[in-house]
Formats: structure tokens, C-alpha cells, sequence
């Protein structure tokens, strides 16, 4: 069974391209060096009839009670470095999903 911590962000358009690059050539191997996750998927959310700029970011982990506070507090670590870089260009929120059935 997996966690998957997932953060949601809104990005404000005039930073999105170079938003985009650096989370991807950046902050998720960033990330992956920070948690012990064994996948992470980067995602464009789109919802019928708006134009929104929202992104996911989901990293699945093992699941592992003891190890989600540090893996919390990396996270947000790595979210605040990343405020500092683009400050006020976008909101985010965090969820964690936890694995309730997996099909194969």
C-alpha cells in the first residue's frame, strides 16, 4: 500500500512557462533526493469550462507511519525555497492520500 503525498498548485501565468522548467528539471529531483518516494508524477489539472493554470505533483511513498514527519517537513522546506524563488507567483496546498485499494 502506498501514501501519496500530493501538492496542488496555482500558478499565475506570467511565471508559468519558467514555473514549469523548474519544477521539472529542479524541484522534483530536488524532491526525490529529499523523500524516499518511488515515483512522482507531475500533472496539468484540467477542469471542464476554465482555462485555470493548476498543477499536481503527487510523490508515492511506501507506507510508513514513523517516516510521514520528516517527510512532511521536508516538503515544506522545499515548498518555502520555492516561494522564495517565485514570490507571489503561486498557491499551493498539500493533501496526503493514503492507498485504499490497488488494482493491478
Amino acid at each position: 500500500m502506498f501514501i501519496v503525498h500530493n501538492i496542488t498548485f496555482h500558478v499565475d501565468e506570467r511565471i508559468e512557462k519558467e514555473w514549469v522548467a523548474t519544477i521539472a528539471r529542479e524541484y522534483i529531483p530536488l524532491v526525490k533526493r529529499a523523500v524516499p518516494c518511488s515515483r512522482a508524477l507531475f500533472t496539468r489539472v484540467r477542469v471542464a469550462g476554465e482555462d485555470s493554470l493548476t498543477f499536481s505533483l503527487q510523490l508515492f511513498l511506501d507506507n510508513d507511519e514513523e517516516g510521514r514527519r520528516p517527510v512532511d517537513e521536508r516538503l515544506e522546506e522545499s515548498l518555502a525555497a520555492l516561494s522564495l524563488r517565485f514570490p507571489g507567483g503561486f498557491l499551493y496546498f498539500r493533501a496526503t492520500l493514503e492507498e485504499v485499494v490497488h488494482e493491478t
